[in-house]
C-alpha cells in the first residue's frame, strides 16, 4: 500500500498515449487495491444508510426467491414467464423500489464516487514500469 499512495502527480503531457500507458500500468499493478477501495467505499456507505441496506436486502431476497427457489417457468395470470422475463421483472421491481425509497440516486452516487477515486488514481499515479 505504501507504493500505492506515494508519488501522485499529474502527467506532464495530457495526450492519449501517456494517459493510456499510466492507466494500463497502474491497473495491472494495483487491481487488487482498486477492488478493495471500491468494496470499502460501498460497504461504508451501505452501513451508514440503513434504508439503503434494507432496500438492497429486499431486492436480493426477491431475486433469490424468483431465480433460485422458483426455478423454471412461472405462470402468472395465464402468462408464462421464462428466466429472461423473470430477470427483467425483478430488475424493474428493484429499480422501482430503490426509486420509491429515494435510494437509487444514493446508490448511483456511491458507485460513481468509488469509480471516480479509482479513475483519479489511475491517471495521477505515474506508471511504475518504464
Amino acid at each position: 500500500w505504501s507504493s500505492f499512495f506515494s508519488d501522485l502527480k499529474p502527467p506532464k503531457k495530457w495526450n492519449k498515449d501517456e494517459i493510456e500507458k499510466r492507466v494500463m500500468s497502474n491497473f495491472t499493478d494495483f487491481k487488487t487495491n482498486y477492488a478493495l477501495i471500491i468494496v470499502t467505499v460501498f460497504l461504508l456507505m451501505l452501513f451508514s444508510s440503513p434504508l439503503l441496506l434494507c432496500c438492497l436486502l429486499l431486492c436480493l431476497g426477491l431475486w433469490f426467491y424468483v431465480m433460485v427457489i422458483r426455478q423454471g417457468e412461472i405462470e402468472i395470470q395465464g402468462q408464462i414467464l421464462d428466466d429472461t422475463k423473470k430477470a427483467g421483472g425483478c430488475g424493474v421491481i428493484s429499480v422501482f423500489l430503490l426509486v420509491l425509497t429515494g435510494q437509487f440516486l444514493k446508490l448511483l452516487g456511491i458507485i460513481s464516487f468509488a469509480f471516480l477515486l479509482v479513475g483519479l488514481h489511475l491517471v495521477f499515479k505515474p506508471k511504475s514500469v518504464q
